[in-house]
């Protein structure tokens, strides 16, 4: 059975790994963003391609946000019902009342 501190430790690493992710993505999304903007080229974009560009950056940013924050919740909810039955079972255990006692 896992520690409530291991499960934190795993808890904290993943959220953490899930937000780096995201803060990478967003990353590379302003820097290709800013290369297109201060870009010399022969035919410059148009205003529509360049909204369109944005547009598609703005929807894997949205999508990059959504799964961070799914990750999160999971990982909440892992570490709350893991949580949860440490304390029931340490009660337990305190108390005399765990089976097998």
């Amino acid at each position: 059975m896992s520690s409530l501190s291991d499960i934190e430790k795993e808890a904290r690493e993943i959220v953490e790994r899930a937000k780096k992710e995201a803060d990478e993505i967003l990353r590379k999304a302003r820097e290709e963003a800013e290369s297109l903007r201060s870009a010399e080229i022969d035919a410059p974009l148009s205003e529509d391609e360049i909204r369109e560009i944005e547009g598609e950056f703005r929807v894997k940013l949205k999508k990059a946000q959504e799964d961070f924050e799914r990750r999160r919740r999971v990982m909440e909810e892992r570490y709350s019902r893991y949580k949860n039955e440490i304390v029931s079972r340490i009660v337990e255990l305190v108390a005399g009342t765990a089976q097998g006692s």
